[in-house]
């Protein structure tokens, strides 16, 4: 596997898949034949669950650290005038 943007995108286009995938399979219940597989299933997801924690703070993180769009208005806005070490007199 590589890390590449595109793969980035295409595996969470795959989860997303999966997440719609599993609501329609579960939907009218012919997914699921036993308590054990609900139980299996449930706990699958818990671990999906548990990694997104991991991979929200990770993509929070490189968006908090990366630079702003070219373009927006982080880039294209002037700067503010400096503030005048000396208060102004009234």
């Amino acid at each position: 596997m590589t890390d590449s943007p595109e793969e980035t995108l295409a595996l969470a286009r795959t989860a997303a898949g999966a997440v719609r995938s599993l609501n329609h399979a579960t939907l009218g219940g012919q997914g699921l034949a036993q308590p054990a597989d609900a139980y299996a299933v449930l706990g699958e997801l818990a671990l999906a669950a548990a990694g997104l924690t991991q991979l929200l703070a990770q993509v929070g993180r490189w968006l908090a650290a990366a630079p702003p769009p070219a373009g927006s208005a982080a880039t294209t806005a002037p700067a503010p005038p400096p503030q005048s070490a000396a208060p102004a007199c009234a």
